[in-house]
């Protein structure tokens, strides 16, 4: 039974889930229902000087028992919308497992395990970070159809450990598990460093503990991608990341546009607005630099189009041509010239290198991806 504590904090408000703010019209955020997720969800917990006052411990606690009470927690080995919760602290000496993804998942058994962080004691200096996320890298390891996560909540960290913590982190993410952080402290430098260990998109900051963005945050851990693709995020207005459902390939093959075969129901990737141009261009580069010319999902039947995994949309002229359409043309390519990307038109004719994107897997829909 769960406490009639939380369940009267929860039934007394109306909570009203705020959309996750579109960076452009044909962008689809993730969907994000923290019931529906289905998460390998690790928790680590720092447990030093900075986190264990009785007044930080405790709402760090409360918001993590209310997030767990959120999810649809069960051992069910059948695949669905079911989530498991393993808890880990660290200090000074090392990480210490309170519980794992095989013990109980009932609300009081994580309950229990959460409120022993309550007791913890704390030694001096800084937490072991990097053993903690070697220990929650073997703790998530295993063959559930779950997406493998880790969620750190963080408030301080060894400037002498930073380029081993980062470099601990982009291990675990190359693995496939990926890590949502909490940095909950007002040191700007050290928010931000921590904010540098999460997945795209997956830092989580102390204005977003609140009940109606917390749950929506760690959702967004089933926002993921097939091995071979990546994840297409997007800056906003505000300089935050947005994570977009959908996943983006380059391929390097040569190929008329009339005959490029997206995988997946996918198409070719649209670039109608600065910021999806921007993510486009940073992911060729870093994909294969000497690519040039490049196909793009814009096409024309009677008009100008682009085309979406959601559906065609008209092109409003952005990117600007470079030079007016033929009226024989009716596809599109980016060409690199002079350090900047220029929109053509082309017949077809000659075939260029492409990127194809598709939609991703998130909490509307249960995918196996790392098995």
């Amino acid at each position: 039974m769960k406490p009639h504590h939380l369940l009267l904090f929860i039934c007394c408000f109306t909570i009203v889930y705020p959309p996750f703010v579109r960076t452009a019209f044909s962008s689809h955020p993730c969907a994000a229902s923290i019931s529906d997720a289905y998460l390998d969800l690790v928790i680590v917990v720092e447990a030093t000087a900075k986190t264990l006052v009785p007044s930080v411990i405790f709402d760090i606690v409360s918001r993590l028992e209310n997030l767990a009470y959120r999810l649809n927690l069960s051992n069910d080995t059948k695949t669905g919308h079911t989530s498991r919760i393993a808890l880990i602290s660290y200090d000074n000496s090392g990480a210490t497992v309170h519980h794992s993804l095989n013990d109980s998942q009932s609300f009081d058994a994580i309950l229990s395990a959460l409120g022993r962080l309550r007791l913890l004691k704390w030694g001096d200096g800084f937490g072991d970070l990097v053993g903690a996320f070697k220990i929650a890298s073997n703790v998530v390891e295993n063959t559930s159809f779950r997406a493998q996560s880790i969620l750190l909540v963080a408030a301080s960290i060894d400037a002498t450990k930073r380029t081993e913590a980062l470099d601990e982190s982009k291990n675990i993410k190359l693995s496939g598990v990926q890590i949502a952080t909490v940095g909950y402290t007002e040191v700007s430098a050290d928010v931000e460093f921590i904010a540098s260990l999460a997945s795209p998109g997956l830092d989580i900051r102390k204005n977003e503990l609140d009940v109606a963005h917390f749950g929506p945050k760690v959702a967004l851990l089933n926002c993921r991608c097939p091995s071979g693709t990546t994840p297409v995020t997007l800056q906003s207005a505000s300089d935050s990341i947005e994570l977009i459902n959908e996943c983006a390939m380059v391929q390097d093959t040569v190929s008329s546009p009339e005959y490029i075969v997206c995988d997946n129901d996918g198409t070719l990737f649209s670039v109608e607005t600065e910021a999806r141009l921007d993510f486009f261009t940073t992911l060729l580069k870093t994909d294969n630099p000497d690519i040039k010319n490049v196909t793009i999902g814009l096409k024309k039947d009677s008009t100008w189009q682009w085309q979406t995994p959601y559906g065609n949309i008209p092109y409003n002229d952005y990117p600007p041509w470079a030079s007016p359409p033929a009226s024989t043309d009716t596809y599109a390519h980016l060409y690199l010239e002079n350090d900047t990307w220029k929109l053509y038109s082309n017949d077809g004719t000659d075939g260029y290198p492409y990127v194809c994107v598709q939609k991703s897997c998130d909490t509307s829909s249960v995918c196996e991806l790392h098995n």
